[in-house]
């Protein structure tokens, strides 16, 4: 398959600056390279991993800037 350009190491700081409103998900985008559909795509993973390690969920709103 095709290599994969974002890592979930890759996505910890941008999903922090995500949440706390910092930046906006085409911002995201810019700085992974990737789609705003791959953005969502591994904040949306990132989400799910979280909430495996830690038993808990947090919210995430994906609101379209």
């Amino acid at each position: 398959g095709r290599p994969r350009r974002t890592t979930p190491a890759g996505v910890v700081r941008p999903r922090k600056l995500f949440e706390t409103g910092e930046i906006n998900s085409r911002e995201i985008a810019a700085m992974l390279k990737v789609s705003r559909a791959t953005t969502f795509r591994e904040l949306k993973k990132a989400r799910e991993r979280e909430t495996l390690l830690n038993g808990h969920e947090w919210q995430l709103s994906f609101s379209k800037n």
